[in-house]
């Protein structure tokens, strides 16, 4: 048993921050500068106004089914963190060919929690990081498994494109 105690604001103060939760199953997910445009679990889209500082956290309500018509661009041109939670994204058959997730611009701090897959269109790097940089982090049983299609990188470049910088300092990645 438990119990809930009030929270008291006094003047001056603000409540804690915390991430945002996205889900890519239900839209596709940007992340820039000004912030982050996203569809939440009720089918209400979000349009934040200022990136938010404490990351995001992205995952999907239906673990077990790969999302074939979202995905993820991170077009921030700053710092931003992202948690990838169980998330499994085969947008191989999407048209126009896209990346499953695409890092345009800005440096991302990746933190991987549980499985996540990543599968991208002809020509795409399945974590396409075109400039910028990607560092991934996570724990011994968290992994990151990511196909390019056609000539592109698994994590990089697409096909004849230069890749930025992408450091693998924990989970597992593939």
């Amino acid at each position: 048993m438990f119990s809930v105690m009030p929270m008291r604001v006094l003047a001056g103060q603000t409540l804690p921050s915390f991430p945002t939760l996205m889900f890519i199953d239900k839209g596709n997910i940007t992340i820039t500068s000004t912030g982050a445009t996203y569809t939440d679990n009720s089918n209400f889209t979000h349009t934040e106004t200022e990136l938010n500082s404490n990351g995001y956290i992205i995952t999907q309500q239906d673990v077990g089914t790969a999302v074939t018509d979202y995905y993820i661009v991170v077009d921030a041109n700053t710092d931003v963190t992202v948690t990838l939670q169980n998330v499994n994204i085969d947008v191989s058959a999407l048209m126009p060919l896209t990346s499953a997730f695409e890092v345009k611009t800005g440096s991302v701090n990746l933190t991987l929690i549980g499985t996540n897959t990543l599968i991208s269109g002809s020509n795409n790097a399945g974590l396409q990081v075109t400039s910028g940089s990607v560092i991934i982090s996570g724990g011994t049983n968290d992994k990151l498994t990511t196909y390019g299609a056609g000539c592109a990188a698994g994590i990089g470049g697409g096909q004849g494109g230069s890749g930025g910088n992408i450091t693998i300092s924990g989970g597992t990645v593939t």
